[in-house]
């Protein structure tokens, strides 16, 4: 036994395991807290508003520095994460050709469906909306 667990043990606080294993019903209590909370942030409306925080941020950075060097600022915006899907560009509104599949009046035109359409397509316009400051919280 460690120095530290000995000390530990004589006074009396018990180790809290990291590892979700198991443990003491308390540290079992807490692992199971953490996943909830980690489960409820992969809700989909998180997904959304991460990436709409992303892309404004991305955009406001370059927005900053393009008047003293737009290669920076064309470096900024050429920087995403693969792993959050396509790059879809600069905050912008979605496009009607990217919510709907076919033409319109025409067979087989439909409105596609929540999962055909990622989140980073419906965090444009959210992260629009933050840089033209129309989504600042209420005072």
């Amino acid at each position: 036994m460690s120095d530290h667990e000995e000390k530990t043990k004589a006074d009396g606080a018990e180790s809290v395991s990291t590892d979700g294993l198991g443990g003491t019903p308390h540290d079992v209590m807490l692992q199971q807290t953490h996943d909830e909370l980690q489960m409820a942030l992969a809700n989909p409306a998180h997904q959304v508003y991460f990436r709409a925080g992303l892309l404004a941020c991305r955009e406001y950075m370059a927005r900053f520095v393009e008047a003293q060097d737009a290669g920076i600022a064309a470096s900024i915006r050429a920087n995403w994460w693969p792993a959050l899907g396509p790059d879809m560009g600069a905050p912008r509104l979605m496009l009607w050709g990217e919510l709907t599949e076919g033409e319109y009046g025409e067979p087989g035109f439909r409105s596609k469906e929540p999962a055909e359409i990622s989140p980073t397509l419906e965090a444009l316009p959210i992260a629009l909306g933050f840089l033209n400051g129309h989504m600042t919280p209420n005072a």
